[in-house]
């Protein structure tokens, strides 16, 4: 009997799970719709038992319809990150999951610099919201109980082991060890922070545990498969992608845009967890903390939910630069090229004679102000940019990822739309079947399958491209006129 491998993700608006066979066709998906919630300002929270458990067993379902039980032989977990939640020894939540873009720790942020003794934070690191969850929950809460990202709380979930990767423990702040793969204790108990709150540190793919019981039957994966330790969505995604290779970029146009570079072919990371740079196969070269959020901000709120295909439409025969109209996309702050977490986003430059298409042109035109800003900072090693692949909701528009490619002067291919499941489940089949990682590569993640493009990457319009260039420092003065607001 062929066997099926499950791959499951929490993402900012929901839980994604598909099932693949041996050769990585993909024989079943599902999805739990679960947005962020605000319950006051400035948070940014899912809550873990509603929106992780339970949305992970509404996804589950559609990926394992049709599927016999047998078949499953392991499942691959991906979360997003920077994100935490304090977990009992049940697995169940004894807190929100605030996730990165929540602003309510920005006064823990200055706290945690002051007590590690100048340690600078971007702002989205995980232990000042950590420091915050133990400031307002009640003492009897947090005995026994362990922080935990998304992706490692469904590990819990399902095996009763907990877990963290070194990628995502690297964004702790401050806590993780000069090795690298071990906690720094001093340095928790600088913050109050108890050391058996900090979870086991454990590569991706190496084996965590197995499906107990209870998750099975809550979930419909049998009891017994094994579970691999999880890893980020970024990783995720960029495996699912085929951005594999040192060079290779990942262009993220989902609910923050980012730009991703492989800086350690992500076969050899896997394969030697020890290896330098392993721990950390990928950096950031650009990040627009929440600006997907922004731009569905605008079109529901200001463009009166007008849908996506028909503002695409329109803004894609407005000229390069929106005749003037100017987007900062950065409702929660900047991260990159260096923290400014008081910035907020902007639309600049509306006149008379604008319409909707030229705001809506502006707020797609925002991302690509953010990558041309990395090519230009050589501290960001946009240089080393070899190939990029689009990925996350966006990339499916065509008008969008043409916008980007003439800005950037980057030629784009398109990640298949199960990227990061596909990865995750990946993970899982080259961890548990005995495969090579170029063996199974070839066939999962250099083929096109479910949507994935099969033409070439459009070039650029090289006029907008200088078009675009001569206009990114007036942008770059915005940007800079809003951080003295």
């Amino acid at each position: 009997m062929d066997r099926v491998w499950l791959g499951l993700e929490v993402g900012t608006q929901g839980v994604r799970a598909a099932a693949f066979d041996a050769a990585g066709v993909q024989l079943g998906a599902g999805r739990a719709a679960r947005p962020p919630r605000s319950p006051e300002a400035g948070a940014m929270i899912h809550l873990p038992d509603q929106d992780w458990w339970e949305g992970a067993r509404e996804a589950l379902a559609g990926a394992l319809s049709g599927i016999a039980p047998q078949q499953v032989a392991g499942v691959g977990l991906a979360g997003l990150f920077p994100a935490v939640c304090l977990v009992a020894a049940d697995g169940r939540a004894l807190s929100e999951g605030v996730l990165y873009g929540d602003q309510r720790a920005l006064a823990a942020t200055d706290l945690v610099e002051e007590r590690l003794g100048g340690e600078e934070l971007d702002g989205d690191e995980v232990s000042p919201r950590l420091v915050e969850l133990l400031r307002t929950l009640p003492e009897a809460a947090l005995l026994d109980s362990i922080a935990l990202g998304p992706a490692g709380y469904l590990g819990m979930r399902l095996t009763g082991v907990a877990s963290v990767d070194p990628h995502s423990a690297s964004r702790w702040g401050g806590l993780l060890g000069a090795g690298g793969g071990v906690w720094d204790r001093d340095a928790a108990a600088m913050l109050g922070i108890p050391a058996t709150m900090l979870p086991p540190i454990l590569a991706p793919g190496r084996l965590l545990g197995a499906v107990t019981a209870d998750a099975a039957s809550a979930t419909g994966i049998p009891a017994g498969v094994p579970v691999v330790a999880a890893m980020t969505d970024s990783l995720a995604t960029m495996l699912g992608a085929g951005a594999v290779r040192a060079g290779d970029a990942l262009a993220y146009y989902g609910s923050t845009g980012t730009l991703l570079l492989v800086t350690l072919d992500l076969g050899q990371a896997l394969a030697d967890p020890g290896a330098p740079g392993a721990a950390t196969p990928y950096r950031r070269v650009a990040h627009a903390t929440g600006s997907g959020l922004f731009a569905e901000l605008v079109r529901r709120e200001l463009l009166a939910g007008v849908d996506h295909a028909t503002l695409n439409a329109e803004a894609a025969v407005i000229p390069p630069g929106s005749e003037g109209v100017m987007v900062v996309p950065y409702p929660a702050g900047r991260l990159l090229p260096s923290p400014a977490p008081g910035l907020r986003a902007s639309i600049a430059g509306i006149g008379v004679g604008h319409r909707r298409a030229h705001v809506w042109r502006a707020v797609l035109e925002a991302f690509g102000w953010v990558l041309m800003g990395a090519q230009q900072d050589p501290q960001q090693r946009a240089g080393e940019v070899r190939r990029v692949i689009a990925a996350g909701g966006g990339s499916r528009s065509e008008v969008w990822r043409g916008i980007i490619g003439d800005m950037t002067g980057w030629p784009q291919q398109v990640a298949p739309a199960d990227a990061t499941v596909r990865g995750a489940a990946f993970l899982a089949a080259q961890a548990l079947a005995g495969s090579s990682f170029e063996e199974l590569a070839e066939c999962w993640l250099m083929r096109p399958h479910d949507g994935r493009a099969t033409d070439p990457a459009a070039a650029p319009d090289l006029a907008a491209t200088e078009r675009y260039r001569a206009l990114l420092p007036a942008w770059t003065r915005l940007v800079a006129a809003l951080e003295t607001l």
